[in-house]
């Protein structure tokens, strides 16, 4: 492995890079420095609270053509995690500037750097040292590109007719590559708030509407199964209400491609089907006690005042999630496993 210079400490591991390995690719552009990494740059860190297997979760992202592309996380049993959690709250960040350098992939012969990422393209994150220009320029010579860019971040509110400045090859010579593999240079100091708002800017509205039609009651037939109503092999999104003998009201909210063939499965539900087993047995327990199912349809629904192809799963999943957090904003109780 080359040796790192004197002033940078590559003290943070990455993890889940192979899930980005088109991100790392493009970003690379198979450039090579120095020591042997495809890319040295800024990467940015951020808290991703909404993950749900782990609240202090910290992703790691690089600046692209489009947004800010994910490209692994720090590990999840990282105490480092708090800190940068710590540090980003405190100074009001969405995403937090460190050093990083892309190692690995697919090189050949001697100038492999790391044979740890032999195949694919890994990243490490220099969180000690500070990022700022002068760390850009050595590496990238790129302190003139920045301070273009930053100045036209920091115009681009006053004069939105302005268009974006033209980069030339981030790297020339043998040394780093071909000119036609040029990439813009990493954000310089003080672009990450810029970052965030052209983020921010580009926030999605999305209004979701649908009317449910009742279609009837389940009831139990003479071989003790369920019975529902009459329906077709289209696609819709469906709720059960369950109202108990004690009087407890509960819902179910779920999404199919074929509501016959999804509801004859909630009456002959297989081994392997956990959701229909627990359904069947729930209805099949309230009815024997004296209580009902109610069963309501939506079978047309509209997104921003466009109508929604239903035989698209995303659509249904949307309007089922509008529909269950309907639900739960009004106090009621779902039967849905993530309750």
């Amino acid at each position: 492995m080359a040796p790192d210079p004197a002033n940078e400490n590559w003290n943070q591991e990455v993890v889940g890079e192979s899930d980005y390995q088109k991100v790392l690719k493009t970003v690379t552009a198979f450039h090579r420095d120095r020591d042997g990494s495809h890319w040295r740059g800024v990467m940015y860190l951020h808290h991703d609270a909404r993950n749900r297997h782990d609240r202090n979760a910290v992703s790691v992202h690089v600046p692209g053509a489009i947004g800010m592309p994910r490209v692994g996380c720090i590990p999840a049993q990282d105490k480092n995690k708090l800190g940068y959690i710590e540090t980003m709250r405190n100074e009001n960040l969405k995403y937090m500037a460190v050093r990083a350098r892309i190692i690995g992939g697919p090189m050949k012969g001697k100038r492999r750097y790391d044979d740890k990422h032999k195949g694919v393209y890994g990243v490490e994150l220099d969180t000690v040292t500070p990022v700022n220009a002068s760390w850009i320029s050595e590496y990238t010579g790129g302190v003139k590109r920045a301070k273009l860019k930053t100045k036209y971040l920091l115009n681009r509110d006053r004069d939105s007719s302005q268009s974006p400045p033209k980069w030339k090859s981030q790297t020339t010579g043998s040394e780093h590559g071909s000119k036609r593999h040029s990439q813009p240079p990493p954000p310089a100091d003080g672009q990450i708030v810029e970052i965030s708002d052209e983020i921010r800017q580009h926030c999605l509205n999305l209004n979701i509407t649908g009317s449910s039609n009742y279609l009837g009651k389940v009831r139990l037939g003479e071989d003790s199964k369920l019975e529902f109503p009459e329906l077709s092999d289209n696609p819709g999104v469906y709720c059960f209400t369950f109202v108990k003998s004690s009087g407890e009201i509960t819902h179910y909210v779920g999404e199919t491609e074929k509501l016959r063939r999804r509801f004859r499965n909630y009456r002959n539900p297989g081994p392997s089907q956990p959701t229909n087993l627990r359904l069947n047995a729930l209805m099949e327990e309230i009815l024997n006690n004296g209580g009902e199912v109610r069963i309501d349809l939506i079978t047309l629904a509209e997104s921003n005042g466009n109508q929604l192809e239903l035989r698209d799963k995303i659509s249904r999943l949307l309007v089922e999630q509008a529909w269950l957090l309907t639900i739960k904003a009004e106090g009621l109780s779902v039967e849905n496993a993530w309750n």
